[in-house]
């Protein structure tokens, strides 16, 4: 009897060693991404002159912020159970991913601000936007194509450890897969002439970003 116990014991220790280890993996991953994205995003939307891609940049810079504030709680919701804690630290896992809802609700704001205002400038004539350069294109294009892959990858890793916090960073990775498109097509309208679509495509970037945080929050809180 006390074998079996013990080998029950075992068996549920190795699955939860197995599932922090593909948690934390999608979150490493996601880190490493976002510090790349953003360095990328941000240097050649500004030397490109793309507000959509600049934007974009910004997000992935909050994002490299939230991937830090999420690995501290994925590594406490690791902890064994206490006297405190007798059900384990698994709820630190649902609190990493309201972490996540926060700032991708706080960006979309200062994003879609941002973006309005510069627009607004451009068709009140006190300012004037210039065509985005085809650097930002493709830019955008490699955002689109490497987060679609962290997308399925994470998606996958999530529904294999039904870990709040790695399923809303595949439902971010699918927000900047959106976001990026929008960048692309806000990009090429700008070069085809219409400088106003770069501005409007920063805007539509923040609204994916406002209803991927609700979105996370709704799932994280059972709203």
């Amino acid at each position: 009897m006390n074998d079996e116990l013990e080998s029950h014991n075992e068996a549920i220790t190795a699955q939860h060693s197995e599932r922090s280890k593909l948690s934390g993996r999608a979150i490493t991953l996601a880190l490493a991404a976002n510090i790349l994205l953003a360095l990328l995003k941000t240097t050649v939307g500004i030397f490109s002159h793309s507000a959509a891609l600049l934007a974009d940049g910004i997000n992935s810079s909050s994002d490299v912020v939230y991937n830090l504030a999420v690995s501290f709680f994925v590594r406490a919701a690791r902890k064994p159970a206490d006297d405190e804690h007798p059900y384990g630290h698994s709820q630190y896992e649902s609190v990493g991913a309201l972490v996540i809802a926060a700032f991708i609700i706080t960006a979309a704001f200062t994003i879609f601000w941002n973006a309005i205002r510069s627009l607004v400038d451009y068709l009140q004539g006190n300012a004037e936007v210039s065509s985005s350069g085809l650097l930002a294109l493709y830019v955008a294009l490699f955002t689109v194509a490497l987060k679609g892959f962290l997308f399925v990858y994470t998606r996958v890793l999530g529904n294999k450890t039904n870990n709040p916090t790695v399923i809303a960073i595949a439902l971010d990775h699918r927000n900047d897969i959106l976001s990026a498109s929008a960048v692309v097509a806000g990009t090429l309208l700008s070069r085809l002439g219409y400088a106003w679509a770069d501005p409007l495509a920063g805007a539509v970037v923040a609204v994916f970003f406002l209803l991927s945080g609700i979105n996370i929050l709704r799932d994280s809180t059972d709203i």
